[in-house]
């Protein structure tokens, strides 16, 4: 395997391609317990359109995030079902230009790697499952058109760019995920799931001969990749200069987290060192101006309110970054 050393951090990576196409990457960590591996193929939400065997193919936007979805699934089960077995920690996302699948462990690394091989390698649609992911996928979409950073960044790509298609959503929409099926993932996955076209990348204590006789004994020899991305012309200018809008509001005093907060009794319906923080979260990431009214309840107890702020780490690291005012009126 190839050599590479990184001296700004004083760590190796170990590069080879195999004859079944796939380039594989090894970082040895003898003095880790943790082992890491991450599948990954070129292949993310831009690439709508394509050109393959002399023609042009559209595709709706999130199929890329669509096919991660799927690729869990198979005859035999589904793949998380094996990964409890191993005990491994198993995950996937898309990002614009790749997608990626991925698991943590600390023993039976072997096992795990084979599942991962396995699971991505073998793709398994039919027209029941399919549908009934769109429900699935289709909340989660929804969840995203909530999340006002995920809304700030798109808003801003769909201002910037006018013709490419980094300006779409990953997931899609509710709309476009709707002309998805189960041949047209076939399709794409074939395209894309090449192993010319995908990396794994392995880190941990390992033996990486081990590494290399499961990937020639699971994967198969890939044909050559051979597929046009379309790459559309940007103007200079920008789409737009300016971009608003307006997310549904709550009213702070009605915020519902089990029950009511200016109706907890602090001293026996709840644990309040795990209510209030969870509550003030959800209230910071939607909102740069709080005002919290705390009834006589909870106002008569100082410490309480000190518990509030201490028993959360990630709630003092957003008080000191949003301005924050906190109006208490006692009654």
């Amino acid at each position: 395997m190839k050599q590479t050393f990184y001296e700004r951090i004083g760590e190796s990576v170990y590069r080879e391609v195999l004859p079944n196409g796939l380039q594989v990457c090894v970082v040895p960590k003898p003095e880790h317990a943790k082992k890491y591996a991450f599948f990954a193929t070129r292949y993310g939400g831009m690439d709508t359109r394509f050109c393959l065997d002399g023609k042009w193919l559209d595709t709706p936007a999130g199929i890329a995030h669509y096919l991660e979805h799927k690729m869990f699934e198979s005859e035999e089960g589904d793949a998380f079902e094996k990964y409890a077995q191993t005990g491994a920690s198993a995950n996937a996302f898309t990002s614009f230009d790749k997608t990626c699948y991925l698991f943590a462990c600390t023993d039976r690394f072997q096992e795990s790697l084979e599942i991962l091989l396995d699971c991505v390698t073998h793709p398994y649609f039919t027209k029941e499952t399919v549908e009934k992911e769109q429900g699935i996928i289709g909340q989660e979409i929804r969840m995203y058109e909530d999340d006002p950073g995920w809304r700030v960044m798109f808003n801003l790509l769909q201002s910037l760019y006018q013709n490419n298609s980094v300006k779409v959503d990953i997931a899609g929409s509710i709309e476009s995920i709707a002309q998805i099926d189960a041949e047209l993932l076939y399709r794409c996955y074939h395209t894309f799931y090449n192993l010319h076209n995908m990396v794994l990348t392995i880190a941990g204590n390992f033996d990486p001969q081990q590494v290399i006789e499961s990937a020639d004994k699971i994967l198969k020899p890939a044909e050559p990749f051979c597929v046009q991305r379309k790459t559309e012309d940007e103007p200079a200018q920008v789409c737009r200069k300016r971009f608003v809008q307006h997310l549904p509001r709550f009213p702070v005093r009605n915020v519902r987290h089990s029950t009511r907060i200016d109706n907890v009794n602090i001293r026996s319906r709840c644990k309040r060192h795990d209510l209030v923080p969870s509550v003030f979260e959800e209230l910071l990431d939607g909102f740069q101006l709080i005002c919290v009214h705390f009834t006589s309840k909870i106002m008569q107890s100082y410490r309480f309110f000190h518990a509030i702020l201490l028993s959360s780490s990630s709630l003092l690291l957003k008080i000191t970054k949003i301005p924050l005012y906190l109006c208490m009126f006692s009654h």
